[in-house]
C-alpha cells in the first residue's frame, strides 16, 4: 500500500503542479485552477470504492448480505484504527455493558467479542442479573444499515464538542488548523475520528448512511456509537417504572427483610416511585407499606404525613400486607392416571354445552 500511498500524493499534490506546465499567456490563477482540476479528476476516480457483496445463508429461509470492501480502502480504515487504538478504545469505558466488545484475538481474525457465544452470553446475563427486579430491552432495527458516518465524531468527542471543533476547523486555515492539533488533544481526537469518517465513507463510494456488514472494523465502530447511547440513556434519560404486581415486590421485599433470599437484591430503581403522586396511583399499595414498614426510605421523610388519608392509616397503625400471617399449604389434586376411557370423554364430550360431571382437568391432561 505504500506504492498506493506515493501515488495517490503524486497525483493530487497540487503544489508539485502535477506534471503540467503552464502555459504561455495563461495567467496563474487559470494554471492554478487547471491543475486544481486534474487532482480532483484523480481523487474522484479514485478516492472511493464500491464493496463486493457475499450472501450467506441465515435461518432456512433467508439470506445476509455481508460486504467486502475494496482492500485498497480498507486497508487505510483499518491503519487508521490500529494507529490510533489506544484513543479509540477508551469509549468503551463509557458503558458498563461489555458483553461484545472486541477484544485484540489474531487469531482467526483480528478481534473477538467478550461473550465467547451466544451460551456464554446467556449463561452470564442469567449470572448478572438473577438478583434484579426489571429488565429493559431496546433492539435496533437493522443498526449497521442505519448508522449515520457523520456520528462518529459525535461518537468519540460527544456531540457539543465535535460541533465545536467542526465550526473551529471551518474558520481556520489548513495550515493553523494543524497547528492546533499539534498541541490540542481533542481537537487531534476530533480529526483522527473525522478521518475515521472518510476511511470509512471511502469504503462505500462516499455514502453517509450504512456501514459495511461483516468487516471488524465495521464491529468496532458500532460498538463505538452502541457504548455511547449506552452512556447517554444511563445519564440523561429517566426511565418511568411501571409495576406490574405490587403483591409480589412486597413478599420478595419482606424476604429480604427475613434475609430468605441469596444475595443481594437491586432495590434502588423502586425508590423512584417513592413520591406524593404515587399514593393515589396503583402504585399506592407498595408505596404505603413498604415506607411505612421502613423497608423503603423516601427521599421526603414525611411522604406519608404530607397525604391527610394515608396519615389517618399510619396512625392508626393500619396495615394491607401483614409479616405475620403465612400463606397456606395448597393440596393439589393427585394427577389421575391418563386411560382410554378418559381421551374418549374428552374426544366425544369437550366441545359439547354441557360439561360431565366426572371430566377433571388435571395439570397437562
Amino acid at each position: 500500500m505504500t506504492t498506493w500511498e506515493h501515488t495517490f500524493n503524486a497525483n493530487t499534490d497540487i503544489l508539485t503542479g502535477l506534471g503540467l506546465t503552464k502555459l504561455a499567456k495563461e495567467s496563474i490563477a487559470v494554471y492554478k485552477e487547471r491543475v486544481k482540476e486534474k487532482a480532483n479528476d484523480f481523487i474522484s476516480k479514485y478516492n472511493s470504492s464500491s464493496p463486493t457483496t457475499f450472501s450467506l445463508a441465515k435461518g432456512d429461509h433467508a439470506r445476509r448480505q455481508f460486504k467486502i470492501p475494496n482492500p485498497k480502502h480498507f486497508f487505510q480504515l483499518s491503519k487508521l484504527i490500529a494507529d490510533n487504538w489506544h484513543e479509540i478504545s477508551k469509549i468503551y469505558l463509557l458503558s458498563e455493558f461489555f458483553e461484545s466488545l472486541p477484544i485484540i484475538d489474531c487469531k482467526s481474525r483480528a478481534f473477538k467479542t467478550y461473550s465467547k457465544s451466544i451460551n456464554d452470553f446467556r449463561e452470564r446475563l442469567a449470572i448478572t442479573s438473577y438478583n434484579r427486579f426489571f429488565e429493559v430491552r431496546a433492539v435496533i432495527s437493522k443498526f449497521y444499515l442505519t448508522i449515520y458516518t457523520h456520528s462518529i465524531t459525535w461518537t468519540v468527542l460527544g456531540k457539543e464538542d465535535a460541533k465545536k471543533y467542526f465550526n473551529l476547523k471551518s474558520s481556520m486555515k489548513t495550515a493553523d488548523w494543524k497547528t492546533v492539533t499539534a498541541n490540542n488533544s481533542v481537537a487531534n481526537l476530533y480529526e483522527t475520528s473525522n478521518n475515521l469518517d472518510i476511511a470509512l465513507r471511502a469504503c462505500l463510494e462516499r455514502q453517509t448512511i450504512r456501514i459495511p456488514i461483516g468487516s471488524d472494523t465495521s464491529h468496532i465502530i458500532a460498538e463505538l456509537i452502541s457504548c455511547r447511547l449506552n452512556n447517554l440513556i444511563r445519564n440523561k434519560f429517566k426511565i418511568k417504572l411501571q409495576v406490574a404486581d405490587t403483591i409480589s415486590i412486597l413478599i420478595i421485599i419482606d424476604m429480604r427483610e427475613q434475609w430468605l433470599l441469596n444475595g443481594t437484591p437491586y432495590f434502588s430503581l423502586l425508590n423512584t416511585l417513592l413520591k406524593t403522586e404515587n399514593l393515589t396511583n396503583e402504585n399506592w399499595l407498595l408505596v404505603y407499606e413498604s415506607v411505612k414498614k421502613g423497608w423503603l426510605i423516601p427521599s421526603i421523610t414525611t411522604l406519608l404525613n404530607d397525604n391527610h388519608y394515608f396519615k389517618i392509616l399510619s396512625d392508626n397503625n393500619v396495615d394491607f400486607y401483614d409479616t405475620n400471617k403465612q400463606l397456606g399449604i395448597i393440596e393439589l389434586p393427585k394427577k389421575k392416571k391418563r386411560t382410554a376411557v378418559f381421551l374418549k370423554i374428552i374426544e366425544t364430550e369437550y366441545f359439547s354445552n354441557d360439561i360431565p360431571s366426572n371430566f377433571v382437568l388435571n395439570g397437562g391432561e
